[in-house]
């Protein structure tokens, strides 16, 4: 299953029209929201038991990832392929607190916020990157379509309900769970279609299938 360079840009539309409906302003997270556990795909080991069951991760700031995307609207550097994955992260986690009706975001000033109408020229400015981008390997200009398959189209996943730092049991081996990037696009296109509704669980999917992209 394929998701198009055209329909990841009318996906972001969508997600930008959501966030408005729910009255999001800004894109800021305060305390313990602010950090995010991620197994990258580079340690991803399917034939290791001991890592199946207890995946190594890194952990990710989305204050650094917000400084790094405004970094890139202030044209300090251009948009790379890190820029997707600190989008998704984001839209990964906003997604995790609308789907549990945390209150987002937060009432007072946070030390880095994104606008909606920040985000909202990103959300323009990644699929320009990706319709010029040179993929040297393919000898080709411009990513224009995204699939995945076979192990790339698993991803370990968390629940943000479940993540928790100050836990030594969560930080020893945080309850990750297997997710399916195809299976992510497949209910993406639903949406697309009028079959289904923008809501938190599919930023969490779209933030997913762009981190990944970011990655590979």
């Amino acid at each position: 299953m394929k998701l198009l360079l055209d329909e990841l840009s009318k996906l972001f539309n969508m997600v930008y029209l959501y966030l408005q409906k729910e009255n999001v302003k800004k894109i800021a997270f305060e305390g313990k929201n602010d950090y995010y556990p991620m197994v990258l795909r580079k340690d991803i080991n399917f034939n290791n038991p001991q890592f199946m069951q207890c995946p190594k991760y890194a952990i990710g700031s989305l204050d650094d990832d917000i400084q790094g995307l405004k970094d890139v609207l202030s044209g300090k550097h251009e948009p790379w392929e890190l820029d997707l994955q600190r989008i998704g992260a984001i839209l990964t986690t906003i997604g995790g607190l609308l789907d549990e009706n945390i209150s987002f975001p937060p009432n007072k000033k946070c030390e880095q916020e994104l606008s909606l109408n920040e985000l909202r020229l990103l959300f323009k400015i990644i699929p320009i990157f990706l319709k010029n981008k040179e993929q040297i390997f393919l000898k080709k200009q411009g990513c224009s379509e995204f699939f995945f398959e076979g192990t790339d189209d698993y991803y370990f996943k968390i629940s943000h309900k479940d993540i928790n730092f100050y836990d030594e049991k969560f930080v020893a081996c945080p309850p990750f769970t297997l997710g399916s990037l195809t299976e992510n696009i497949i209910d993406l296109k639903k949406i697309l279609a009028g079959e289904a509704n923008m809501n938190g669980k599919a930023l969490e999917k779209l933030g997913a299938v762009l981190v990944a992209i970011g990655e590979i």
